[in-house]
């Protein structure tokens, strides 16, 4: 849309984003193989992988509005836009 001349990613006062829900790690090596078969690729399954470079090429600035917790994936989408800023109680983490 041209009338947009940025983009802000705020998640709410508690959560930037808190990552990944852990308990789908064990499913992970599982679907790998099963799309890695079926040559759909492995990225596919990784829809973060794609947002992030979504977010590095918009063409318009992209913020990063954190508040409470940044964490795995949480913190890569913070650090893929192009800027961020962070209140007080931003804490920031990878696994």
């Amino acid at each position: 849309d041209a009338a947009t001349r940025s983009v802000i990613l705020y998640g709410g006062k508690a959560n930037f984003s808190a990552g990944a829900d852990l308990t789908e790690f064990g499913k992970i090596e599982q679907q790998q193989q099963v799309l890695q078969k079926s040559n759909e690729g492995v990225s596919s399954f990784f829809p973060l992988v794609e947002l992030v470079e979504k977010i590095e090429n918009f063409p318009k600035p992209v913020v990063a509005a954190i508040s409470g917790n940044a964490l795995g994936g949480g913190l890569e989408v913070a650090l893929s836009c192009h800027y961020r800023i962070a209140d007080k109680t931003g804490r920031f983490g990878l696994p």
